[in-house]
């Protein structure tokens, strides 16, 4: 089991990617949006970019491998940017407006898939030692790829809003 949650560590990125592109057809947003669907997304661009700014590039890793344990900032509680992605999907599937079913079959999947990966590290964490780690705004800047991605997605779901399509 633990071979099979690394394994899809490994491919977190492709996974959420091709989820989206999977589901596009379902999606139908809406021309007016709740105001809080953009106030979810900002709390979880800003959770990553403050968990980042302690993390810097270990959080982009292919390999689940734990070092050491970051006790100092956001990392006084457990799992950041798994948060602040939890926040970011809540927030897309709310704009995109898919049928309930596919929405809530999302976030079981994400939660499936973030729960796994929390018990992974977990098992990993014990025994390491914990340091503190000051806050970079440089690192946190490696969120610029978080912004770009979710542009993209903004974008890719305004073709289906736009009256031409």
């Amino acid at each position: 089991m633990l071979g099979l949650i690394k394994k899809v560590y490994s491919y977190r990125g492709e996974i959420g990617a091709s989820a989206f592109f999977l589901l596009y057809p379902f999606f139908s947003p809406k021309e007016k949006v709740l105001p809080w669907t953009f106030l979810l997304i900002g709390v979880g661009l800003f959770l990553r970019a403050w968990a980042r700014g302690y993390i810097g590039k270990e959080s982009a890793s292919e390999k689940m491998e734990i070092r050491c344990l970051l006790a100092s900032g956001i990392y006084k509680i457990r799992h950041p940017l798994y948060l602040g992605n939890f926040f970011l999907t809540v927030g897309v599937l709310l704009y995109a407006s898919p049928p309930t079913f596919i929405f809530f079959l999302t976030l079981s999947l994400f939660l499936i898939e973030y729960l796994s990966f929390i018990y992974l590290e977990e098992v990993f964490r014990k025994g390491k030692k914990s340091i503190e780690e000051k806050f970079s705004l440089k690192k946190s800047l490696l969120e610029v790829k978080t912004v770009f991605i979710l542009l993209l997605i903004f974008f890719l779901l305004y073709l289906k809003t736009w009256k031409g399509s």
